[in-house]
């Protein structure tokens, strides 16, 4: 759902995407496996994207530590500026390729961590300065169960990134993943998308993972540490209508750079800390996650997102999405 601009008419805003993966290609025997492409025209931005997943996990059909290597292509092209939303987008042309390895150990050890490098381009709309980019960001997380019928779960994840020269499209989010990352997502594409409102509460988990913070924060260096514990209340069934509900309390602390256009620039310490809900279910062959959280304490409380934002460090504010951090 998303808001007409002013002085659209109806035959500047038809839009839509074309999306394929494992392609059958002329002259080849087998399809294309690993291979995801598509291209978007959506809310005043041309989207292009291309992927290949290799899967270089030593054991395919058992047990075992998974390993997988992703290379792909971006670009963003903003074609009508009024539609963007330029708390979240610059009016650039950017083109980026990155490189992404993921590693998993064998269950029942959870145990993952990922590296993932970005270099690129961005061009100024009807202009022709052009600068290069680069960025790059790792992760390790661990997830463990422990009490009588594992009714505990504990998560702890430790992320690090850095930036040179990163538009603001493609900057490290202190709370979530960036907009280039969530543009095919419907509700917070565009800027005029349902939940991509400044008074919306909902966050797209990522990034850096300091929940309590505005989601359009972007940082040049972040290093943080996330850390959750889980009840389980309710253990839903496979094939049963009865989901499965944690609730849980978490806390996330960083250090981080926030670039000279963000209130407050310069280096600086996050924290907060909150309590939350967690529901898990199944739709036909869909998985479905709903994530309710309530950061009471936060650092900085003008900082916060949209509503939640303030002068108290505690005070009841409130989060969703519709994924887990991990």
């Amino acid at each position: 759902a998303s808001q007409v601009p002013e002085g659209a008419n109806g035959g500047e805003h038809v839009m839509g995407w074309l999306t394929f993966t494992n392609p059958q290609l002329p002259f080849f025997e087998r399809p294309l496996v690993g291979v995801n492409a598509g291209v978007w025209v959506l809310d005043g931005i041309t989207k292009v994207e291309m992927e290949k997943d290799w899967n270089l996990s030593p054991f395919l059909y058992s047990n075992g530590p998974q390993r997988h290597l992703k290379v792909g292509f971006d670009a963003t092209l903003p074609y009508d500026t009024r539609w963007l939303d330029f708390t979240r987008w610059q009016p650039k042309n950017v083109y980026d390729a990155n490189a992404e390895f993921t590693w998993r150990s064998r269950l029942p050890a959870s145990v993952s961590a990922r590296i993932k490098g970005f270099a690129g381009l961005d061009q100024d709309v009807g202009a022709r300065t052009t600068r290069a980019f680069e960025r790059v960001e790792v992760e390790v997380a661990q997830t463990g169960t422990f009490g009588a019928g594992d009714r505990w779960t504990h998560k702890l994840r430790f992320f690090a990134g850095a930036s040179g020269d990163a538009p603001l499209q493609r900057s490290i989010g202190l709370a979530s993943l960036d907009v280039t990352d969530t543009y095919t997502n419907d509700f917070v594409g565009g800027g005029h998308a349902m939940y991509a409102r400044s008074d919306v509460h909902y966050v797209t988990a990522g990034g850096a993972g300091v929940r309590g913070y505005s989601p359009l924060l972007g940082v040049q260096r972040v290093a943080s540490l996330n850390g959750e514990l889980a009840a389980g209340i309710v253990h839903g069934q496979p094939r049963s209508l009865v989901l499965s509900l944690q609730l849980l309390a978490f806390g996330d602390a960083a250090w981080g750079r926030l670039p000279g256009d963000f209130y407050g620039a310069g280096s600086r310490s996050f924290a907060d800390a909150g309590v939350g809900v967690l529901a898990r279910d199944q739709l036909w062959d869909r998985p479905v996650t709903i994530r309710f959280d309530v950061p009471l304490y936060v650092r900085d409380p003008e900082l916060a997102s949209g509503a939640n934002a303030g002068d108290d460090r505690v005070k009841l504010r409130w989060t969703f999405s519709f994924a887990d951090l991990w």
